[in-house]
This record gives structure tokens, C-alpha cells and sequence, in this order.
């Protein structure tokens, strides 16, 4: 499969801030079945996991109490300088995830690639992963699954944006993170694959706009497309998201100030 220059992904300043600032971790429950996973092959060192697209840390750090190191790996510089340093046991490296120099073959338990498979070469990246591992180590890949909102009118407008649409658009293997993994073929014989029921994670209206945003990075397409209009497709989008905030920032206002409303309707531009 093709894969991109995953160091040009979010080179841009604000583009890499707004990831930092902006993604939330995974939950402890996904952790915790990795981890499991782990224990059923490995031989029970834990010396060392590698997290590769890592971005700024979201998925390394919570490796950290259960390895003796942990590596968090990413193509791109902006994203790496983002990554917290303060965590005795966990390092970050800026490296391609299908050329892992840097770590010896045969000395990892576990590599880990969250919502990042969709980017790499996947052939080259499995057989690095197989040099790296230990006999009995664990590859897990996992993401995240759709976006949606805790309020019925606000999800249905965010339905009708359709920012998964856009990117899909121009980066057709973002259809494997929306198809939950389903149609990846593992070239190994003992898997699993398993789905976790949602989860909300708490947050304003605007850290979910600054977590949209962090979705759908203009910078990602342009060395590769010419010809499109995804910085303007994205500009109208996070334009239509700044009704749906406003509107629900006022609704909220009136509840909290004892007015029993209707349910507002955020356009009449849609179904």
C-alpha cells in the first residue's frame, strides 16, 4: 500500500499545538486489554514497548507503569517537540515507522500504533515490527472510533458536516480508521480483534472544536494533491462547527438559567 510523507502531517506549528492541546488519551479499559494481550505470549521481562506514530504522546505515557522503557516514535519533528520529557522511563524519538534503526531485533515486547496504521506503508512496517519483536512479543494496532456529540441535535449537525467525508475524500486509507479496522489483514496466525464500547470524554465546546480541528489538517494534503480545495472545504467546515457551538453554548445559558426552551434547530440547511 502507498503510503506519505508522514513527516509533513502536522509540520505546521498551530497544526501540531492543536493536536497537543487538543487529543484526548485512551481510556484505561483499552490499556488494560492491551497489557493482557501482552502478558498471554510474552515472556513476562516487560523491558521494553515501542508506540510508533506516536504524535505528541497521547498513547506512550500510559505504557510507562508497565514497562521498564518505553519509546514513543514519530515522523514528525513538530510532534515529537511537543511530547512531555519529564517521565523517567519513556523517550521520544523523531524516526519513520518503517525504519526503526534505533531498536535493537529481538528486544521488544510490545509495539504499539494508535490511530496511525492508516499512514504507513504496511508491508514495510510489519516487517520491521517482526524484527524487532521478541519471539512471543504483540503487535496492537487500535483507534479511535466515530465522533459524536452527547446532544441529539448538536450529533445530527455534526453528522451533516461530515468531516470524516472530507478526508476520506482525499486520503482514501482513512477509510480503514472509519471501517474500525475490519477489512486490515495481519499477515500472522494468532489475532484478535475486538471492539470497545464508546466512551464520552468530557469537554468544552471549545476543546471539542480545537479536537475537530486536530482531525482535519490542510497541511496533510498538499504536497501530494493538486487541483483540490481541502483548506477551503476545511474552512467552511470549522465555519458550519462555530454555529453548532454557539447555538449549543446558548441553549446551555438558558438552562442554567431555569428557561425551558425547545430544542433549537441549528439550520434549516439540512434534512
Amino acid at each position: 500500500m502507498t503510503s506519505f510523507d508522514q513527516s509533513k502531517f502536522y509540520s505546521d506549528e498551530e497544526a501540531s499545538s492543536c493536536y497537543a492541546k487538543y487529543r484526548p488519551t485512551y481510556t484505561d479499559q483499552l490499556f488494560k486489554l492491551v497489557i493482557d494481550f501482552c502478558g498471554q505470549t510474552g515472556d513476562g521481562t516487560w523491558d521494553l514497548a515501542v508506540d510508533v506514530g506516536c504524535g505528541s504522546g497521547q498513547s506512550t505515557l500510559p505504557l510507562a507503569s508497565n514497562f521498564k522503557q518505553v519509546i514513543g516514535v514519530d515522523a514528525c519533528e513538530q510532534q515529537i517537540s511537543k511530547a512531555p520529557q519529564q517521565t523517567r522511563n519513556v523517550s521520544f524519538r523523531c524516526g519513520a515507522s518503517e525504519d526503526l534503526n534505533f531498536v535493537t531485533s529481538g528486544s521488544v515486547d510490545l509495539v504499539t500504533v494508535a490511530t496511525a496504521f492508516h499512514w504507513l506503508n504496511q508491508d514495510r512496517f510489519f516487517q520491521e515490527a517482526d524484527r524487532i519483536l521478541k519471539p512471543g512479543g504483540s503487535l496492537v494496532l487500535y483507534s479511535t472510533g466515530d465522533h459524536f456529540m452527547d446532544h441529539l441535535e448538536g450529533n445530527r449537525y455534526l453528522e451533516h458536516i461530515n468531516i470524516a467525508g472530507h478526508i476520506m475524500r482525499y486520503h482514501p486509507a482513512s477509510r480503514i480508521v472509519k471501517n474500525k479496522y475490519r477489512n486490515v489483514f495481519l499477515p500472522y496466525q494468532d489475532t484478535m480483534r475486538g471492539e470497545l464500547e464508546p466512551l464520552g470524554v468530557p469537554m468544552s465546546m471549545a476543546q471539542f472544536e480545537g479536537y475537530i480541528q486536530s482531525l482535519g489538517c490542510e497541511h496533510w494534503f498538499q504536497p501530494y494533491r493538486t487541483g483540490h480545495d481541502l483548506p477551503g472545504e476545511m474552512a467552511r467546515t470549522n465555519e458550519k462547527l462555530q454555529v453548532v457551538i454557539v447555538v449549543m453554548q446558548e441553549e446551555m445559558e438558558r438552562e442554567k438559567g431555569g428557561i425551558n426552551g425547545s430544542v433549537v434547530k441549528l439550520s434549516d440547511s439540512y434534512p
